[in-house]
Formats: structure tokens, C-alpha cells, sequence
């Protein structure tokens, strides 16, 4: 990966997928569990995140864009060409956001978090503070991204290694649909 990304590479989310165990006859590794399978080069090579969704295995890029895995001998992604959200743009500034994949009520959300630097470092201040978070559901018919304008009783919550939702009303003196920013 280095001869496209310089530097350190992270890897922020990972699925463990049971039962099925896929090998390759051509693999020359002794125990097929710890061989690893190349995707398609054509895909990017950084993704923001993954889920398991509806049965199937995506991935959301840096992009806006979705790709869905078909899983087997030679696993391939395919990309869906899905437009950028309303107000966004597929150049953004590196650094200053990070896309996040929930499945809620059996519909798949992209929730982006968009934050600021605390380039002075003042005392007092966290480094980052987030600024905004915009929540878009997959139509799947129309294959594109439709904001979200109420959660409604749900809760959100993502981070660095995972995203969930969960409603309101199995949790005493919580409030679905709030913005709360840590």
C-alpha cells in the first residue's frame, strides 16, 4: 500500500464473516486462514468504512460513493456510482471529516462528521472539535443518498471503530434525534 499512500496506513474497521471459509486451490500458504486475497485494483484503496448490510458486504469511500463485495474464490467490489450527497463535493479537504456506516431499522445511513483543528493548541481545548454531523439514508431505488432530516426516536453513535443505533426508549433520561458532540 506505501507505493500509493507514503506513510503510516490504519486500519479503523474490520468484519469477521462466519462461517463460510473461502480458499484459494492456487494459494501457496500452509494454513489458508492467513492467506489474503487482493480486491480489484481498480477499486480505492481507502475505504472510510464497511458494515455487513442486508446480506451482503459494502464499503463507503472517501468519495461518498458505495462499492458492494461479492464474496468467493475471487472476491470483486463493484462500484455504484452514487452521486455525492446534496452540498457536498468529492473534493474535499482531507483531514476535516470522516464517513461512518450504520445500519438503523433495516436501512443503511452514511453519517458525516465534520470537525476543526485546534491549530493553536489552546489551553482547555481539545485538539479536534467536531463541528457538524449530516446523516443520509440509501434509497435504493434511485441509488443515491437522501438526507436525513429526523432520527425520530433512534440514537446514533459512531466512532473510530464502530457505529450503532439503538432507540431512545429502552434507556432512561435519553432523548432520541439530539445532537450531542464529544
Amino acid at each position: 500500500m506505501e507505493q500509493w499512500r507514503p506513510g503510516p496506513v490504519y486500519i479503523r474497521r474490520a468484519v469477521l464473516l462466519s462461517p463460510v471459509i473461502v480458499t484459494d486451490i492456487t494459494s501457496t500458504a500452509s494454513d489458508p486462514e492467513a492467506a489474503w486475497t487482493d480486491l480489484d485494483q481498480r477499486l480505492p484503496i481507502l475505504f472510510e468504512d464497511i458494515i455487513w448490510y442486508n446480506g451482503q458486504l459494502y464499503a463507503v469511500d472517501n468519495y461518498y460513493d458505495l462499492i458492494l463485495f461479492e464474496l468467493g474464490l475471487r472476491p470483486r467490489g463493484t462500484r455504484l456510482n452514487l452521486p455525492c450527497p446534496a452540498g457536498y463535493d468529492r473534493d474535499y479537504r482531507k483531514g476535516d471529516r470522516c464517513i461512518y456506516s450504520v445500519e438503523s431499522c433495516g436501512e443503511l445511513l452514511m453519517v458525516v462528521k465534520t470537525w476543526n483543528c485546534n491549530r493553536a493548541r489552546l489551553p482547555n481545548l481539545p485538539r479536534y472539535v467536531t463541528t457538524t454531523f449530516a446523516v443520509f439514508k440509501l434509497n435504493p431505488r434511485g441509488h443515491c443518498w437522501i438526507k436525513v432530516e429526523s432520527l425520530g426516536d433512534r440514537m446514533l453513535f459512531v466512532g473510530a471503530s464502530n457505529g450503532i443505533s439503538v432507540s431512545a426508549s429502552y434507556f432512561l433520561g435519553f432523548k432520541g434525534n439530539c445532537k450531542s458532540y464529544t
